[in-house]
């Protein structure tokens, strides 16, 4: 609802995209632990008013991209429990064997599902270090079929729309976080 009481405000700004990071069920405000690929995280709101919200700023020529962490979700995430999905687990995050087909083609589902149903336009994956380049090719792909703009939070060689470079990201939220720089 938020959103959406300042779509003037950012359609007046001259954005063509909005990226409003990780929706997701979460154990921490910051939206660093996900719980679920299919559920919203309670601050967000409800499945309709999300709809609702991406329908109203797509009307207005802007588009919306979320993220979606392929890894280092809560131990308690949906997906904990198959067996052979957990790799290892660093700082109580659980990494997810990335090299396991099977948990590959469920990340790729689920990232696939929640774009079609929502009609998003864009996805940023995050957490992807651990990924190798083929499957994250494989994920770019079917995101890409699905209708979504991707790019990443870290440097890759993947087909990603466009590419990520710390040193430039660096630059951008040294800018953003501090005032009256020139």
């Amino acid at each position: 609802n938020g959103l959406l009481k300042k779509i003037d405000y950012v359609a007046n700004m001259g954005y063509t995209m909005l990226s409003i990071g990780s929706v997701f069920e979460t154990e921490k405000y910051d939206g660093s632990m996900p719980t679920s690929y299919t559920m919203f995280d309670h601050r967000f709101g409800t499945a309709e008013e999300f709809k609702k919200m991406v329908e109203a700023y797509q009307k207005r020529d802007i588009k919306i991209m979320v993220d979606f962490p392929i890894s280092n979700v809560s131990p308690n995430h949906e997906l904990s429990e198959k067996q052979g999905f957990a790799a290892s687990e660093n700082d109580g995050k659980i990494q997810w064997d990335l090299s396991n087909e099977e948990v590959q083609n469920e990340l790729i589902n689920s990232a696939v599902q929640f774009v079609s149903t929502y009609k998003l336009d864009g996805v940023r994956l995050t957490n992807i270090e651990q990924a190798d380049t083929a499957f994250l090719n494989r994920f770019i792909e079917q995101l890409k079929a699905a209708g979504a703009y991707t790019i990443a939070n870290a440097e890759s060689n993947a087909n990603f729309d466009a590419k990520f470079y710390s040193d430039t990201a660096s630059n951008f939220t040294n800018a953003f976080k501090n005032v009256d720089l020139n």
